[in-house]
């Protein structure tokens, strides 16, 4: 993986899913990445987050409710 960092987490709210925050050093890992998770969008699931600026790439497997993906989004948009 091009990520320098990855924290995986469980989602309380939905047992047995959860999914990854990734951090990286190279603005074009993070963008192939990025592509990457879009190119498998079916597998990946709709949470897919980015923040080019701050290089942090957020994904959450689709059993996450989209209210609280939209605040994730809100999250990582700030970053």
């Amino acid at each position: 993986m091009a990520a320098t960092e990855v924290y995986d987490f469980d989602l309380p709210s939905v047992p047995g899913e959860g999914g990854a925050v990734m951090a990286f050093a190279d603005g074009e890992l993070y963008k192939k990445t990025v592509q990457s998770y879009e190119d498998a969008a079916f597998l990946a699931g709709p949470h897919r987050y980015g923040s080019e600026s701050a290089l942090i790439f957020v994904q959450i497997n689709e059993g996450l409710s989209s209210s609280d993906g939209q605040k994730v989004e809100e999250i990582v948009d700030s970053l």
